[in-house]
């Protein structure tokens, strides 16, 4: 017969990675192990308080529930940040134009990245190349 839960087989598949036995579940997660051993066994769903629990004991609730992503909160690192491609020449014209037509040093930077975004937008520009 299989489980009326999903959950169960991700569950005990974390507690085993975290080292904890069934019987130490409430010291460590503070669910009891009969109701733990419901939630394996897929007779019983956990709630959002003991998912908050497994949550701050480092497991990934959107893995927990939907088994997708990475089983622990540890392995979700944030990498590094993705640099934008960006048309130095388009973006370069646009500061030069800014300068020229007197717009103040402090809102030079941020007018020209306002323009330079709409005009990739809109399709006038490449953010890869000179023309659109």
């Amino acid at each position: 017969m299989k489980p009326a839960h999903p959950y169960g087989a991700r569950l005990k598949r974390w507690r085993e990675s975290v080292e904890v036995r069934q019987s130490d579940t409430q010291s460590k997660f503070g669910v009891s192990p009969s109701t733990y051993q419901k939630y394996e066994l897929g007779m019983s769903a956990p709630g959002a308080e003991a998912i908050e629990r497994f949550v701050r004991a480092g497991a990934n609730a959107n893995w927990l529930l939907t088994g997708e992503g990475p089983m622990l909160l540890a392995d979700l690192a944030p990498g590094p940040m993705p640099v934008p491609q960006v048309n130095v020449t388009a973006l370069s014209a646009i500061i030069r134009g800014l300068i020229e037509a007197g717009v103040s040093a402090e809102k030079v930077g941020p007018t020209a990245w306002r323009y330079y975004s709409d005009a990739v937008a809109q399709g006038l520009i490449a953010p890869d190349g000179d023309g659109g």
